[in-house]
């Protein structure tokens, strides 16, 4: 999760990760792995610099 250039003082929620039972703040190089049917949203980011976020869908299979 990428925090950005926030003034997380000013608005700490900046970027957060919630889901129903809790929440994430964004840290550098923090990979979060859930399942796609987990509902979430991610707070504004409130910062200037552009916000790198990369998401995608994967699967698991097995190699037999």
């Amino acid at each position: 999760l990428d925090p950005g250039d926030a003034d997380l003082s000013s608005h700490p929620e900046s970027g957060r990760l919630v889901f129903d039972d809790g929440s994430i703040d964004p840290t550098p190089g923090l990979l979060v792995l859930f399942p796609g049917t987990t509902r979430h949203r991610v707070e504004p980011y409130r910062g200037q610099r552009p916000r790198v976020v990369i998401a995608a869908n994967g699967k698991l299979v097995s190699a037999r």
